[in-house]
């Protein structure tokens, strides 16, 4: 969890009159996301190299309470959506709308570049060789000469 969100929650918790118990040690969760109404989701990273195994915890706004889930954040994402888990700091009018899903765009309209067939570096270094390029027999081929090789043979 980044350390200013960590210092946030510990902030509210230790503000209120009665501190709330966090459901996992704060070094062990993870943000994911953020609701439209400023609902925190985490992972709870235990254990940590087992990501399958993670759980879900929701904080409302950064206050008490939390609301844990026991299951991965596809389970919860279908139990939520299908009405099967209610989680008590989302609007009770969450799903009267209909569900919806609507993909995020692009960020850039750059297409990748078309990949190259596989050449053998030893056809490369021929060719350099033969059009006077000298560089050490093993090692690297250096960038100006692929540049140059990969202009004369586009595909």
């Amino acid at each position: 969890m980044p350390e200013r969100l960590r210092a946030q929650i510990e902030e509210v918790r230790q503000a209120a009159r009665r501190p709330c118990p966090l459901p996992h040690p704060p070094e062990d969760l993870l943000a994911m996301g953020v609701t439209g109404n400023s609902d925190y989701l985490f992972w709870a990273t235990q254990p940590w190299d087992v990501p399958d195994e993670w759980t879900i915890a929701v904080n409302e706004a950064l206050r008490a309470p939390w609301f844990t889930y026991n299951g991965t954040v596809s389970e919860f994402l279908v139990d939520v959506l299908s009405a099967n888990v209610r989680v008590p700091m989302f609007p009770s009018d969450l799903l009267d709308g209909g569900i919806t899903f609507t993909p995020a765009q692009l960020r850039s309209t750059a297409t990748a570049p078309a990949s190259r067939t596989s050449v053998s570096t030893h056809v490369i270094r021929e060719w350099a060789r033969a059009n006077g390029y000298d560089f050490p027999e093993r090692g690297r081929i250096p960038v100006e000469i692929m540049q140059a090789w990969e202009q004369v043979n586009p595909c």
